[in-house]
């Protein structure tokens, strides 16, 4: 209020000025409660809404109450541009020290220590085009501390903000309260169905994970197919991979499980590595060497049989110095970022549109305009 709420000491009410004073400019730039104000205003922004174009007209809607003018636009939309490109120039790397790397037994190389009592960043990749599937391929090598003494799910890998309701995909280890059945790997899948609506395929290997002890595990997502003019409806298929690498005596298990869902799985969410897009459900253990790959690969093309870049791999995550803890090891270019409920500046859309918001913010019509 003394910055501007107060009259001047000469006359004897308050005026709107039609500018700041240097003081007011430099308290609006640099004030971290309004970065924190630029920030929630990104998230609602951006909530559900991948599309710069529509974000910034929401933007200018909410700030404004109106849309922007053409000018307006392409401004906004060359700044969103030109923050995405100075902070993805940034390395990926300058934080790799907030990480706990582990050494997961009978693997060489580093491993995330992943725990959700640890104050650490959570490994994330932005949204792209490349990560909306249909038939795809998900492998990782884990080792778990723990499960939930309920029925909650430790995820290893999800593209899901674990509500019922939202499209996505999650997987991970069952907890001890599980109805189905505790301590085996599950996929969920949330998304349209044969018969029209859209729900959910919660789908088990029934295979039984001892915790501290290393494996190998992928679920093989085969989407179901709707009738056509002269085809029957087809059943949808998760293939279940699991091996136990302290044993070598144990082969390579397997298990398939039909569903109804067709599709409809895509979101704007990041894929998340150690967790789901919220706080609950998060890994406890080591998780080594992940990765994502369009269509169901057979179990020759397994990340087990070879731990290689493919045709079809979309991301490869293996945690390591080179080419670095966060880069994808595939041509995509898919690194990994921190991520949390919230939008931050590690992720370069978050960050590119929480300095437009902080710009808007710091604007004479937002400011003043009556």
């Amino acid at each position: 209020m003394d910055a501007f709420g107060l009259p001047a000491f000469f006359t004897s009410e308050s005026s709107r000025n039609t500018t700041t004073t240097p003081v007011q400019s430099l308290m609006l730039l640099n004030s971290p409660q309004l970065l924190r104000h630029a920030e929630a205003l990104a998230n609602r922004v951006m909530d559900g809404n991948n599309d710069p174009v529509q974000a910034v007209e929401k933007l200018w809607r909410l700030a404004y109450g109106r849309s922007p003018e053409p000018v307006e636009r392409d401004a906004a939309l060359a700044f969103l541009e030109s923050q995405y490109k100075v902070i993805s120039d940034v390395s990926p790397d300058t934080k790799a020290h907030e990480f706990v790397i582990g050494k997961m037994a009978y693997r060489d190389g580093a491993a995330i220590s992943v725990s959700p009592d640890a104050d650490q960043p959570r490994l994330a990749v932005a949204n792209r085009k490349e990560l909306e599937l249909e038939d795809f391929t998900i492998e990782t090598f884990i080792q778990p501390r723990s499960i939930y003494e309920t029925g909650s799910v430790r995820t290893a890998v999800s593209k899901w903000n674990g509500k019922s309701g939202s499209p996505g995909w999650g997987l991970g280890i069952t907890g001890k309260g599980s109805r189905r059945k505790p301590q085996t790997l599950v996929i969920q899948l949330w998304g349209k169905k044969l018969d029209g609506t859209f729900g959910e395929a919660a789908l088990f290997s029934d295979h039984h994970i001892e915790m501290n002890k290393p494996y190998f595990v992928s679920a093989v997502v085969k989407l179901a197919k709707p009738a056509t003019g002269e085809h029957e409806s087809e059943r949808g298929s998760v293939k279940f991979f699991l091996k136990d690498l302290s044993n070598d005596d144990e082969p390579l298990l397997s298990a398939t499980v039909p569903h109804d869902i067709i599709g409809g799985m895509s979101n704007n969410l990041p894929l998340m590595i150690g967790g789901r897009g919220d706080t609950s459900s998060v890994f406890d253990g080591l998780i080594d060497s992940v990765r994502l790959s369009r269509g169901d690969l057979d179990q020759g093309g397994l990340l087990f049989t070879g731990e290689s870049v493919a045709d079809s791999t979309v991301g490869y995550w293996r945690f390591e110095s080179d080419p670095g803890i966060r880069r994808d090891s595939s041509p995509n270019g898919l690194d990994l970022i921190d991520s949390s409920p919230t939008a931050t500046a590690s992720d370069p859309v978050a960050g590119a549109m929480i300095d437009l918001c902080h710009a808007v913010l710091n604007s004479n019509e937002f400011l003043y305009s009556p």
